[in-house]
């Protein structure tokens, strides 16, 4: 409980009362000014059991009445089978297990339904979102015009309360329980059945984001597939109810014209519903209230229908698809009335306005560590976050890296990421929102010969600083630098984040833990990651020594005027990416509410003969092809399949290597002293 009860969750908390506060004095006012104008059937008992105070008993009209009969004396009214059980039986459960009256059980049930649903919903936006736009998402949905159902006896807040709890649980991966939330809110609401689709979708995307850690047997897709399934019992429940009782399975679909508005227990499709709503516009004398009615519902259902649609790409497909089916649902009768309440629980729709409001889709300024920060890559990562308004702190030991590297708009912290109270200072005095991970130990030689070394800094390194970013609670992402090149060993190129990894190397290896960690740190403490696995990454400012890449060796070769030494025949093929792609897909991976690896590369295989040719003829040299040692243990071929970046991320490369070398070649030209 304390856990659920964060600051940040009593915020939201304080947030739903006061609204529900300024709600009731609305209420107040209204009934005070206008009085009441429009009778509906019951309401004579209504008023009775709101003790004769408009303020209290308007709050159950309406559908209202239905729910409070229902829960009453059951379905002993005709036509009431058109509301699903599950919300009267808990009102007439509170009202006899609380001695209280029809009325204030409903409302009990209603508001504390809506607290329940404003916490999980705040759960569940924090996955993937900050606490401001969390905030600014649910204020979107409480301030809509029609959320005053939220506080009616109407059942919109129990049945939401559902459906984020189910949602909720099957992010967690808490499979039977989301199953048995949708069952209830299947009892609930008829779109509830829609949760069967939409958690099959979600546990289809968890498949594909733990590919890349856990290839799942079929044993372990059991429980989820049937909990997924048992959302549907929910309806069937009702169902055997209907046909037991009534003779009529389908009770709730055909008591729909008793109810107005036009509505048909038929089939009617979208296309003739609006044309009849069209023909309603010119037709209805615009001086009658029923034009307005019209307009409005009109209004609602094509306004929805566009930020559904553009919500299946905006927001979490198994959220969208809930969404979209639910306000399709509805219109299947004929009519759009009562549109504008229905459209409560496209709640993707509101996920999607909340974050355009926020002034942003995601990727709002944060504030950016980056571990290895001085580095080759991390700093040109750096450099890319700065031009994109972040604020950015580097962490660099400087064992390898370059000060010259770091930008002067970048806060600096020289230490290292195994120094468990200088990774404490760091964090409490920055408080970074994300994590951009690239400190590591990426001599592959080393790593063989010393794996207790490259597992402290690889391994180790990264679960410190993951240890102490938690313990602060500001940590929201992170972004780290893995391998492709050593993750998948000596499979079929190119390779795709499908493949089974098997590293040959401890470095490979170390890298891979590290994935894992992550994949640990996410489910524990939904601390989303991306782990961007690079190809052999090439540009301005590699560090030519050591293990470094062919590019650099090449190019510090020929500055020093000595010869370059191709080891082995040369024919050994990487894929070979510019550094200015590799960060790009560093800014792109801020945005990504997805988790999981990525594939850094560009599928192209070339041979090392080939980048000596380039190097030589950029630098206007004439140096011949001279062949050393084969390296042992080297592989031979490397490639990177990057359909799933540019499928989720949005990345592609889109520097070819000739232009990328030239880059290159020019940088060393005018910087011999890095040499």
């Amino acid at each position: 409980m304390k856990k659920f009860l964060n600051p940040e969750i009593l915020l939201v908390i304080k947030i739903t009362f006061w609204w529900r506060i300024g709600l009731f004095l609305l209420g107040l006012i209204s009934t005070s000014l206008i009085g009441f104008l429009f009778p509906y059937p019951n309401f004579q008992r209504l008023i009775e059991l709101g003790n004769g105070i408009p303020s209290i008993w308007s709050w159950g009209g309406f559908d209202g009445i239905h729910y409070l009969t229902i829960a009453e004396s059951g379905y002993v009214a005709n036509f009431t089978q058109a509301f699903f059980p599950l919300f009267p039986w808990i009102i007439g459960l509170v009202a006899k297990y609380l001695s209280l009256n029809f009325l204030y059980s409903a409302l009990l049930v209603g508001n504390l339904s809506l607290l329940f649903a404003v916490c999980l919903f705040w759960r569940l936006l924090r996955i993937d979102f900050k606490s401001d736009q969390s905030r600014q998402i649910i204020l979107c949905l409480l301030l809509f015009p029609t959320a005053f159902f939220f506080g009616a006896v109407y059942g919109e807040a129990f049945f939401l309360c559902l459906v984020f709890g189910s949602f909720l649980a099957a992010r967690r991966k808490k499979w039977v329980l989301a199953g048995i939330l949708g069952a209830m809110a299947a009892a609930t609401r008829l779109v509830g059945i829609f949760l069967l689709p939409s958690l099959a979708i979600e546990y289809w995307l968890q498949l594909k984001e733990s590919a890349d850690f856990v290839k799942p047997s079929k044993s372990s897709m059991i429980i989820p597939i049937l909990s997924i399934l048992m959302v549907s019992l929910g309806l069937i429940f009702y169902l055997v109810y209907l046909n037991k009782h009534f003779n009529d399975p389908l009770k709730f679909i055909h008591s729909q014209p008793a109810f107005g508005a036009s509505r048909s227990d038929k089939i009617i499709l979208f296309y003739q519903v609006f044309w009849r709503y069209l023909k309603m516009s010119v037709t209805v004398n615009f001086f009658s209230v029923l034009y307005y009615r019209v307009m409005l519902e009109l209004f609602s259902a094509v306004s929805f229908l566009i930020l559904g649609l553009l919500s299946l790409k905006k927001t979490r497909l198994s959220y969208a698809v809930f969404g979209f089916l639910s306000f399709f649902a509805p219109t299947l009768t004929g009519t759009f009335s009562s549109m504008p309440r229905y459209i409560l629980v496209m709640f993707p729709v509101f996920i999607m306005i909340g974050s355009w409001l926020d002034g942003d889709d995601h990727n709002g300024l944060m504030k950016i560590l980056i571990t290895g920060g001085a580095g080759f890559i991390a700093s040109h990562v750096a450099d890319a976050y700065i031009a994109n308004g972040h604020e950015v702190a580097v962490l660099d030991n400087l064992s390898t890296g370059v000060k010259e590297n770091i930008s002067p708009k970048a806060k600096f912290y020289q230490g290292d990421v195994s120094d468990l109270g200088f990774i404490d200072r760091v964090v409490s005095e920055f408080k970074p929102e994300v994590l951009n991970h690239h400190a590591a130990h990426i001599h592959v030689g080393r790593s063989v010969d010393d794996p207790k070394f490259d597992a402290t800094i690889n391994i180790l390194g990264t679960i410190n600083i993951m240890q102490s970013l938690l313990r602060y609670k500001s940590l929201k992402k992170v972004i780290f630098a893995s391998t492709g090149g050593a993750m998948y060993g000596n499979k079929k190129t190119p390779f795709s984040e499908e493949m089974m990894p098997a590293p040959l190397s401890p470095y490979g290896v170390s890298k891979r833990a590290a994935e894992l960690y992550l994949g640990f740190y996410y489910a524990q403490y939904e601390v989303s990651f991306v782990a961007l696995r690079y190809a052999n990454v090439y540009g301005p400012r590699q560090n030519p020594h050591g293990e470094a890449g062919v590019v650099s060796i090449f190019s510090k070769r020929i500055l020093e005027k000595k010869q370059p030494v191709i080891n082995g025949d040369g024919l050994q093929t990487r894929d070979y990416v510019f550094v200015e792609d590799v960060a790009a897909a560093n800014v792109l991976a801020l945005k990504t509410t997805e988790t999981g690896s990525f594939n850094i590369g560009t599928s192209v295989e070339t041979d090392v003969n080939s980048i000596f040719e380039l190097v030589n003829k950029n630098f206007g040299a004439d140096w011949d092809q001279v062949h050393g040692p084969v390296r042992a243990g080297e592989q031979m071929t490397s490639s990177l399949s990057y359909q799933k970046a540019r499928k989720i991320l949005n990345w592609e490369p889109k520097i070819k290597l000739a232009e990328g070398i030239k880059k290159t070649v020019e940088w060393f030209k005018s910087h011999p002293e890095r040499v």
